[in-house]
């Protein structure tokens, strides 16, 4: 999954990141390099912020120009939090149809967190959806 940003060259010799599906990500970096890592950082935190306050995260469509790629597990994550909130599931509602502890439904959704593949597929199917997985030449 990939997110587009805009990189714009400051006037003190940095560059001003923001990606314009999610409003909130504005953060800089001394070089490009520094400003795709602050970029994935502000997503990230970006994300947190939209499962606590229950609101969808938007899904990139086709684009060009620079970009932040998610990881797998991140991609996943975003995938289960969109399907809760469609469907007005709570994490108390996915706590139960998992028979988990909280803790376990609190670090499905946690971003920063690596949650095992099965783990979150289980989560998924819990919710509704399947994974498909595909692949492409890099």
């Amino acid at each position: 999954m990939k997110y587009p940003i805009t990189l714009n060259p400051d006037d003190n010799d940095t560059f001003l990141v923001t990606c314009p599906l999610v409003r909130e990500v504005a953060t800089v970096g001394s070089e490009e390099a520094e400003a795709r890592v602050m970029a994935l950082d502000a997503l990230l935190t970006a994300f947190d912020g939209r499962v606590s306050d229950r609101e969808p995260i938007p899904v990139p469509g086709p684009f060009s120009g620079p970009f932040v790629e998610l990881s797998l597990n991140v991609a996943l994550k975003i995938e289960l939090h969109n399907a809760m909130v469609a469907a007005a599931l709570r994490k108390a509602d996915l706590t139960r149809r998992l028979s988990v502890h909280a803790p376990q439904v609190d670090r499905l959704l946690d971003f920063h967190h690596i949650s095992k593949i099965d783990h979150m597929e289980h989560a998924l199917q819990a919710v509704g959806r399947r994974v498909v997985v595909t692949t492409e030449p890099a």
